[in-house]
């Protein structure tokens, strides 16, 4: 082999790469069958995992890390005990080389342009290559954005999104002075359902119509959604006559609903999408759907 990858231990299960690059199998002995199995968690993810290079664990995110040979790397969110394996791919712009988990910090070696990198995992940070700074007095000139030079950024200004800019001598103008600022490459979140043909009775010849979704948010600030006429941004909260427009956007927890309208005789396509690239907190729970089918 031209490369070795240590296995990780995850709950007592033994992780490991096999020589095919197309398989992360979990090795460990059921007492059932009074023997050890070697369970491929990829048998569904083919199109993920390509060429792994590097993998470590990150017990406290519950994340299995895998570097892929062309740059690009996986993340496998593990639940042993609840039988839960999710696959998600991740893109920047660079070329990831390898991962480290230090204690509860996770750290990417990345190649940008060149220039190489280690970047640490922030759960506080929604940007790539990404600084955040704090200051007494609100200023304009924010500096130290050397390693972003002749890049466009993304920036959050005290919690609102500005206008985008490209970093000249390690440094951005905003248009107001601001106290707090999060700066860095963006990058767009994209969730999809499985298709309704692999829903019960939405079988080859039907037409199903989505009637409404239930997404459940935690802190969340923002959602774009796509269920049939294209993305559209979801009001997460009414404005209230006290509200300040140009305030940072409140974060929301709980169920928001989205009705659909039209019927769909594509059973290979899904029936909603979320997809957007605004640097600002995002997280999905769940999703309820109400659907009908057509006989």
């Amino acid at each position: 082999i031209d490369r070795f990858v240590p296995p990780v231990d995850v709950d007592g299960a033994t992780l490991f790469i096999a020589r095919n690059k197309q398989e992360i199998r979990e090795f460990l002995y059921t007492d059932v069958e009074q023997a050890y199995q070697a369970t491929d968690l990829a048998l569904l993810s083919r199109h993920i995992i390509e060429s792994p290079v590097d993998q470590d664990y990150d017990q406290k995110g519950r994340l299995l890390f895998i570097v892929r040979e062309d740059g690009k790397f996986a993340t496998l969110t593990v639940y042993r005990a609840e039988q839960v394996a999710a696959w998600t791919l991740h893109e920047t712009e660079g070329l990831v080389k390898s991962v480290a988990v230090v204690g509860d910090q996770v750290y990417l070696l990345i190649d940008r342009g060149g220039t190489f990198t280690i970047e640490l995992f922030d759960r506080t940070l929604h940007l790539d290559s990404a600084l955040q700074g704090v200051v007494d007095t609100p200023t304009k000139i924010w500096s130290g954005l050397d390693h972003l030079e002749g890049e466009t950024v993304q920036i959050v200004a005290d919690g609102v999104v500005q206008d985008d800019q490209m970093v000249v001598d390690g440094q951005i103008i905003l248009s107001q002075s601001a106290s707090t600022l999060q700066a860095g490459l963006p990058f767009t979140h994209m969730i999809e359902p499985l298709p309704p043909s692999a829903i019960d009775g939405a079988g080859v010849g039907r037409q199903v119509r989505l009637i409404e979704a239930r997404f459940r948010l935690e802190n969340t600030s923002a959602l774009r959604v796509d269920v049939g006429r294209g993305l559209r941004d979801v009001a997460l909260k009414q404005i209230g006559e006290d509200e300040i427009l140009n305030a940072a956007s409140p974060q929301v927890s709980g169920d928001i609903r989205v009705r659909a309208f039209g019927w769909s005789n594509d059973m290979t396509r899904t029936l909603w999408k979320i997809e957007q690239d605004l640097p600002l907190p995002f997280t999905l729970l769940s999703v309820n759907m109400e659907l009908s089918v057509n006989d």
